[in-house]
């Protein structure tokens, strides 16, 4: 008697052996029906070549280099973004009026985002022992990577303006180099023909730290095979079969250990500035001075005593850096309602002469404030009025040295603002135009954290604190975080983070904009 069998397949194509397996199951089934007798069938599989072991090893080391690559063009991306932030709102600049410390600020964020580093780096080298992918060397690169991307990151991050641009660039360089670029690299040098070519590549994309990580996890897997081709190529220079020698993954640790150093050092150029006398050369000239003016009596009788005031303050400085000054009384902030006896001569703020202008990169420079001079004393309260965009909030920041005057002079208590900043800025209570404010912090962690860098004594602290929030209004949003308050809470709190400590002279830049009526005559 005759019988037929149909069956149908459906394989799982990710397990390597199903397609053989899975037939043979049906086979043994109809023999066993058919012939009604019972039968064993066993399989023995040929041992993996070690041929065949090795270029699968190596075939898996390519899709580890990539998925690594993801994984570290995303690490930078958080930091790039944290500190365009930091920037964008002005954060940075107001610790530093508040009385932060650059170094401080650096060593910080430094140090922070390297431990934050090492938690991925950490969770790579684990999931790299679960699958047994034990690449020789790679974990001490992976150490060093951390302290190689965050000070690149932070170097780099001064190149955008745009937090979100920075993250979309950031993530593009970083995985072109370590996922794109290293695969090639490792390609040319095991081509006779290009090897030569893929050495000197090798050397330049070392420039960006993510190419030593994912070259070293390469070379992990193909390191044995690219040493035996090169010593068939007469022609291509050999390389040492030690791992650790310079051509090889000692020579992306010392990439790693160099960015280190190239970025702390770039970084404190940066920050001190000590090539500002280039930002004055220019192409393009500075637009003239308007001399047609028509200037008001008074406007000119200002502009004439603060000259002489300065003219006066310059032969009065000479005199007092010889006979010594009381710092103490200038520098007092805490519940000082006090005028220093010896600066009553002198006009506590004094801007004379003031021009900005802002370079543009193709067009002419645009002049934003033209020939303002004015002196305030202690206990004056001046205000400065005009139509949008007439340099209100660009004197503002002269003041606190965000920008740089373009032409004059600006001084705080005998401190020029842009050579004696860190002394001025001891005087200086600030209220920027937008709210430069830690979303994640509440209100009271704000004025802890400020309180501190102002240098307020620790057994004054929580007194000025919770009078500043009573001043203010803020005692129910306390413990709120300030991203959630509303636009006239968020003002308050920038004002409350300007008078805190009572410090003598307060820049307070459109206070009470966004409040309602009632909000905005409680606070004024």
């Amino acid at each position: 008697m005759k019988h037929e069998y149909q069956f149908n397949t459906y394989l799982n194509t990710t397990s390597l052996d199903v397609t053989a397996y899975y037939p043979q199951f049906m086979y043994e089934s109809i023999l066993k029906t058919a012939a009604g007798v019972t039968f064993t069938v066993d399989t023995v599989p040929f041992p993996v070549f070690f041929v065949f072991a090795t270029r699968l090893d190596q075939s898996v080391t390519f899709s580890y280099a990539f998925l690594v690559a993801i994984a570290i063009a995303l690490i930078p991306c958080t930091m790039v973004s944290y500190i365009l932030r930091e920037r964008e709102q002005q954060l940075k600049h107001m610790q530093v009026v508040s009385g932060m410390s650059l170094t401080g600020y650096w060593i910080a964020n430094i140090l922070s985002d390297i431990v934050k580093c090492y938690v991925p780096m950490i969770f790579i080298l684990v999931l790299s022992a679960l699958f047994q992918v034990n690449d020789p060397g790679v974990w001490v690169i992976l150490m060093l990577f951390p302290w190689a991307i965050v000070p690149f990151s932070y170097m780099t991050s001064f190149i955008f303006t745009s937090d979100t641009v920075a993250q979309i660039m950031t993530l593009f360089l970083h995985f072109c180099f370590g996922g794109v670029l290293s695969v090639t690299v490792i390609t040319l040098q095991l081509i006779p023909q290009t090897c030569d070519t893929g050495d000197k590549l090798r050397w330049w994309f070392c420039l960006v730290p993510s190419f030593p990580v994912t070259h070293a996890i390469l070379w992990g897997a193909l390191g044995e095979t690219l040493i035996q081709v090169r010593a068939l190529i007469p022609e291509a220079k050999p390389l040492p079969s030690d791992n650790w020698a310079f051509e090889n993954l000692g020579g992306d640790a010392v990439a790693l250990i160099i960015h280190f150093f190239v970025g702390v050092i770039v970084l404190a150029v940066i920050e001190t500035d000590i090539f500002a006398c280039l930002r004055k050369l220019s192409f393009r000239t500075i637009p003239a001075r308007n001399q047609n003016l028509e200037l008001d009596d008074d406007v000119l009788n200002e502009e004439e005593r603060v000259l002489l005031e300065n003219e006066g303050k310059r032969f009065e400085n000479s005199q007092v850096q010889d006979a010594g000054v009381d710092e103490e009384a200038k520098t007092k902030l805490i519940d000082s309602g006090d005028t220093p006896a010896d600066r009553k001569k002198l006009d506590v703020v004094s801007v004379h002469n003031f021009r900005k202008a802002y370079k543009t990169l193709l067009g002419e420079p645009f002049l934003a404030v033209e020939r303002i001079s004015f002196g305030l004393d202690y206990g004056e309260c001046f205000a400065l009025l005009g139509v949008n965009g007439a340099g209100k909030t660009t004197t503002f920041k002269s003041l606190t040295k965000d920008i740089e005057p373009t032409e004059g002079t600006i001084s705080i208590a005998g401190y020029n603002v842009s050579t004696q900043f860190s002394a001025a800025r001891k005087l200086i209570g600030y209220c920027p135009q937008h709210d430069s404010i830690f979303v994640l912090m509440t209100v009271e962690e704000h004025l802890w954290f400020y309180g501190k860098i102002k240098g307020i004594p620790a057994q004054r602290r929580r007194e000025v604190i919770e009078r500043a929030i009573k001043e203010l209004n803020l005692s129910e949003h306390r413990l709120k975080p300030a991203g959630t308050l509303s636009g006239g809470n968020k003002r308050k709190l920038s004002v409350a983070i300007a008078i805190l400590g009572n410090p003598p002279i307060i820049l307070l830049d459109e206070p009470s904009a966004g409040m309602d009526p009632e909000a905005r005559r409680f606070m004024w």
